[in-house]
């Protein structure tokens, strides 16, 4: 392998990294704040299932940093719910219902950053976005 292909290849490693990094530093933000809008906008119906998603988020993101990709699937299924749990279960507070849905759809996304890191091997991409 030559140089150049060596320093592309560390520099691509790296920007994935700080896709990584970022994404989950953006679900642990995204948990807390869920677990405070509970509080900011109590809710009778939704408390209880705000407060669990938003910690389930925060901590799964966290944990998932450190390589358990399989809790980015939690993350996913925990964004799932915060989305539809407004629509299926009754709420008294709008804005908690916008910032669930809000929330959710960028922890789905989250989730998913970078695609390319979830492998069933640690040797082998399940996904190969990049190639040279």
């Amino acid at each position: 392998m030559r140089l150049r292909e060596r320093v592309a290849d560390w520099m691509w490693d790296a920007r994935m990294r700080r896709a990584e990094s970022t994404a989950r530093l953006i679900s642990i933000g995204l948990g807390a704040w869920t677990v405070v809008s509970a509080f900011r906008w109590p809710d009778r119906y939704q408390f209880t299932s705000t407060v669990i998603t938003g910690a389930v988020i925060a901590i799964c993101a966290l944990v998932a940093w450190v390589r358990v990709p399989w809790l980015r699937m939690v993350n996913t299924a925990a964004g799932v719910w915060l989305f539809f749990s407004p629509i299926v279960m009754p709420y008294q507070q709008r804005s908690l219902a916008v910032s669930q849905m809000l929330v959710a759809l960028v922890v789905q996304v989250c989730s998913f950053i970078p695609l390319w890191s979830v492998a069933l091997d640690d040797d082998e991409p399940a996904i190969l976005i990049h190639q040279h």
